[in-house]
C-alpha cells in the first residue's frame, strides 16, 4: 500500500554547489537563506547537499566526490549530471562513480543541472513559513532517496492553468520523468511539489496528483507531498515538480524467441522521424524501434536486454525515437 507523508516538518537545510570542469567551485548557495523571513537562522552541518557541474572531466567529479565525502552522516547527497555525447563506456563509468558517492544521481537531458538542482530544493523546502501548507516529512525523503540509492533519480516539471490544471500539470511531469523509457512501476517513491498562485489550492486538486502518481509506481512506494504558494506563477496556475527515485526501467521483457528483431526486419523504414542526432545514425536503432514496437513499451531495460548494450546506449536510442514513434517517450502508453 502507497504512504503518503503528510506530516509537517523543518525544511531542511541546504548547500547547493556548482563545480567547474577543473574541480572548484565558489561557496555554496544556502537555502533557507540567513535571516530569510519565517525562517530561523541556520549554522553549521546540512541537510542537503547537491552538487552540478560538468562531470564529463574527471576534475570536476574528483570534486564531486570530495564534497560528498566530506559531508556528515545523514546528510542527503545528491548530484545532478547532465547527460553529454560521450562514448557510452565513459558515460557509464562516470555514473557508476557519482552513485558510489552519492544517495542519488539525477541525469539531466537537454537542461541545466542547476535548474534542477533548485528544483529540488524548492520541492523539498515547501511550506516555508507558511503554516496553512503542508510539508514533506524529511525522513521520509532520506528514506525514498537512500533506499533506491544506485538508481537514477528521474526528474519531471509540469505546468496547468485553468480548469483540470493539477490533472495536466502532474500528467506532463510523469511524462518528462519517464521520457527516456524508465517503468516508474519500480520506483522506491516519489517526492512531489505542488505550488499554485497565491490563491487556493483545492482539496481535489491534491487527490488528482496523488492518484495519477500512485497510477504509475508500485503500490508499496513512498510518495512525500509538499505544497505550497507561488507568487510569481500566474493567476490561476498551478506546477508540480517530482523526483521519481528507483523507476530505472528493470521490468521483465518477454523473450525475443523468433529473433524477430533482427537487422532487416520490418523496422527497414525506420529513422523517418527519428531527433535523436547521432543516435539515429546507430547500426541498432531499427531494431530497438522494431522491439519497442512489437512490445508496445519503451524501456531502456528491454532494448539493453535484446540487444545487448548498456544502460547509456539504450537511453541515446530511446530518447531519438521522440519523433518517430509517439509513446516512445512514455514508457506507460501502447505505440
Amino acid at each position: 500500500m502507497s504512504t503518503e507523508q503528510h506530516e509537517t516538518w523543518p525544511a531542511p537545510f541546504a548547500w547547493l554547489y556548482d563545480i567547474d570542469e577543473n574541480g572548484n567551485t565558489a561557496p555554496p548557495a544556502v537555502y533557507p537563506a540567513p535571516g530569510q523571513e519565517g525562517m530561523a537562522d541556520r549554522t553549521g552541518a546540512p541537510d542537503l547537499v547537491t552538487v552540478s557541474g560538468p562531470f564529463a572531466h574527471a576534475q570536476a567529479r574528483a570534486g564531486a566526490v570530495r564534497i560528498a565525502a566530506n559531508q556528515k552522516q545523514g546528510t542527503l547527497r545528491v548530484a545532478m549530471f547532465e547527460m553529454t555525447a560521450e562514448p557510452e563506456a565513459a558515460l557509464e563509468t562516470h555514473l557508476a562513480e557519482l552513485h558510489a558517492a552519492f544517495d542519488g544521481v539525477v541525469p539531466v537531458t537537454g537542461g541545466q543541472p542547476g535548474h534542477v538542482a533548485a528544483a529540488l530544493v524548492r520541492t523539498l523546502m515547501w511550506p516555508g513559513p507558511q503554516e496553512q501548507w503542508i510539508g514533506c516529512d524529511w525522513n521520509g525523503v532520506r528514506h525514498i532517496f537512500q533506499a533506491a540509492r544506485g538508481f537514477p533519480v528521474r526528474y519531471g516539471s509540469g505546468r496547468g492553468a485553468g480548469e483540470g490544471r493539477a490533472a495536466a500539470a502532474i500528467r506532463d511531469a510523469l511524462a518528462q520523468a519517464g521520457r527516456d523509457g524508465s517503468d516508474l512501476h519500480t520506483a522506491r517513491g516519489v517526492c512531489a511539489g505542488v505550488r499554485c498562485d497565491m490563491h487556493t489550492l483545492y482539496g481535489r486538486e491534491l487527490r488528482e496528483v496523488l492518484r495519477q502518481i500512485r497510477d504509475h509506481i508500485s503500490p508499496d512506494a513512498t510518495i512525500t507531498l509538499s505544497t505550497g504558494s507561488d507568487g510569481t506563477l500566474l493567476e490561476g496556475t498551478l506546477e508540480v515538480d517530482i523526483f521519481v527515485c528507483g523507476g530505472s526501467g528493470v521490468a521483465a521483457a518477454a523473450p525475443d524467441p523468433a529473433g524477430t528483431c533482427a537487422a532487416g526486419s520490418t523496422a527497414a523504414s525506420a529513422g523517418a522521424g527519428c531527433s535523436g542526432g547521432a543516435a539515429c545514425d546507430d547500426p541498432l536503432y531499427a531494431q530497438a524501434r522494431s522491439l519497442v514496437l512489437r512490445h508496445g513499451r519503451a524501456l531502456v531495460s528491454l532494448v539493453q536486454r535484446h540487444l545487448r548494450i548498456g544502460y547509456v546506449r539504450a537511453l541515446r536510442l530511446l530518447d531519438a525515437m521522440q519523433g518517430d514513434i509517439p509513446a516512445a517517450g512514455d514508457g506507460a502508453r501502447q505505440p
